[in-house]
């Protein structure tokens, strides 16, 4: 319930209410990392792990990915000079995602007596191949990055500031993001460690088409929604040949149906949803609540 909270404030505040989820991960158990390529390059055994959040050789109470496996004790990021560790997720879509598209991550650092900058660079590719990422790294650190400059960190060290990322170059494509553990030179940062509590991709649900398109859309006649979700179809979309799609604050699809006036929405946990009309050219984004 803590995520489902955190995340709706990234909807109504940090982000934009004009925004809906696309990719989250919140890391919370070891099954979060399932999908995602570890890549150890130099053989130690020293990798990005799921796990409980560290700050000053503790553990929080917090489900986090961090890095790295070895006991973090010092001033300094274990075998800095060496480390050469890749982490490389599943595939996001964004082939619906318009408008502006942001990555937002929610983090702290291991040592919160660091005096120089703490942050990571985030590197993204259209393919999931390791020797991508790494000619994005050769080609000028061609990556993104956060960093502690940005942000304020609260005093608690179970609670996490949040980055955002402007991603909107991604538009339409399928994306894998990688984060590298090394000792960069140019960006001394990187080879501070830190926690991740939370990363999820938002895209607006205004873009260059929808501003272009009729002023008349798809309505939902009654919200929040009972049991029943009740839809006024855009009359420049055809019944016979539109679908409705279901996903929820997650961004996971939660139902696909044919178009229907009046759609049984009883089996749904309560909570927030962003429904997609479409007849495979124009897809029209609605939000609604399940009571």
């Amino acid at each position: 319930m803590k995520k489902i909270i955190l995340l709706l404030i990234i909807l109504v505040s940090g982000v934009s209410n004009a925004q809906y989820p696309v990719w989250v991960n919140s890391f919370d158990s070891a099954a979060d990392l399932e999908g995602w390529t570890f890549h150890d390059l130099n053989n130690n055994g020293n990798n990005w792990v799921q796990g409980a959040n560290w700050r000053n050789g503790e553990a929080g109470t917090e489900q986090v990915l961090r890095y790295t496996t070895f006991p973090l004790s010092g001033d300094y990021y274990p075998n800095a000079d060496t480390e050469n560790d890749w982490i490389i997720s599943p595939a996001i879509n964004l082939s619906s995602a318009s408008g502006t598209i942001q990555l937002a991550i929610y983090w702290n650092k291991v040592y919160s007596n660091q005096n120089n900058a703490s942050g990571r660079l985030v590197f993204i590719s259209t393919s999931p191949d390791l020797a991508g990422f790494q000619q994005l790294q050769t080609q000028g650190n061609q990556g993104y990055y956060f960093v502690t400059d940005d942000v304020v960190f609260p005093a608690n060290p179970n609670e996490f500031a949040e980055s955002i990322l402007d991603v909107s170059t991604f538009a339409g494509s399928t994306i894998y993001i990688g984060l590298l553990s090394t000792n960069d030179t140019d960006y001394t940062f990187q080879i501070a460690p830190i926690n991740i509590d939370r990363m999820g991709i938002f895209a607006s649900t205004l873009g260059v088409e929808d501003l272009n398109a009729p002023k008349t859309h798809t309505k939902i006649v009654q919200n929040p929604v009972a049991s029943t979700l009740q839809l006024q179809l855009n009359p420049a979309l055809e019944p016979t040949t539109t679908a409705v799609k279901v996903y929820n604050i997650m961004g996971q699809e939660v139902f696909t149906a044919p178009y229907s006036n009046q759609i049984e929405v009883s089996a749904l946990a309560a909570g927030a949803y962003i429904m997609h009309v479409t007849n495979g050219a124009v897809v029209e984004k609605l939000k609604f609540i399940k009571m």
